[in-house]
């Protein structure tokens, strides 16, 4: 799982399973949340749960969401460049987050166990681009999250592709594969999704502004 990081005041991670988490119907539920804060230039962090939620929905939620301005000159963005096209050694993110003296830190593209589960070894499933370079071949039906970079300003921008067999933009640097986006052009667009963690990807501000939204919940029973 190639992972691309947030450095301290620097750089940043990027998310592992693009647009996919379909927010439940909270209306009946207790709010808990917290300011945002400033974990770094160009980054501010939130948190909030749901509590309080009827019967039979007797699990707490809780939401982590990064919102990332790409105007911020200090911020770049770092991944694992290790992979090849069969299979590499598997990181779990703290340690690579730790390796990188991240500030944030979250999966890249998704991935399975040609040697089974208990191997470390990772072979990628879909689009991944580093640094300019494709790990991975691009999977019609996934999405994926892009970084253009300006050669002007050497500053990124975001896209989200709902194909990854999409033309790309000039200039693409990264390409982060993910699962299917969920709402494009405010609209939402309904999947059947597993009751399980999970990461979505946003973009606002023309694709200047990164927005990360975390969501844990599967084993957190109230």
């Amino acid at each position: 799982m190639p992972h691309i990081i947030l450095k301290k005041n620097s750089s940043i991670l990027l998310c592992s399973f693009i647009i996919i988490f379909t927010l439940i119907n909270t209306s009946c539920a207790t709010s808990h949340k917290n300011f945002p804060k400033n974990i770094g230039s160009g980054i501010t962090y939130e948190y909030f749960d749901f509590s309080n939620l009827p019967k039979p929905n007797k699990k707490l939620l809780r939401y982590h969401l990064l919102s990332i301005d790409l105007t911020d000159p200090t911020i770049k963005i770092v991944s694992q460049d290790d992979m090849t096209n069969q299979s590499y050694n598997g990181k779990t993110t703290h340690k690579f987050a730790k390796q990188s003296n991240a500030a944030v830190a979250i999966n890249g593209t998704l991935f399975y166990y040609p040697k089974g589960k208990l191997s470390i070894k990772r072979g990628l499933l879909g689009l991944c681009i580093v640094n300019g370079k494709e790990y991975s071949k691009p999977k019609k039906s996934y999405a994926a999250l892009l970084f253009v970079k300006d050669p002007k300003t050497n500053l990124y921008k975001a896209h989200i592709i709902s194909n990854q067999e999409e033309p790309l933009p000039n200039n693409t640097e990264f390409a982060i594969g993910g699962f299917f986006t969920i709402i494009k052009d405010n609209q939402i667009i309904h999947r059947k999704t597993p009751i399980d963690s999970r990461t979505a990807c946003g973009i606002s501000n023309n694709g200047n502004t990164l927005h990360i939204l975390c969501v844990e919940g599967e084993d957190l029973v109230h």
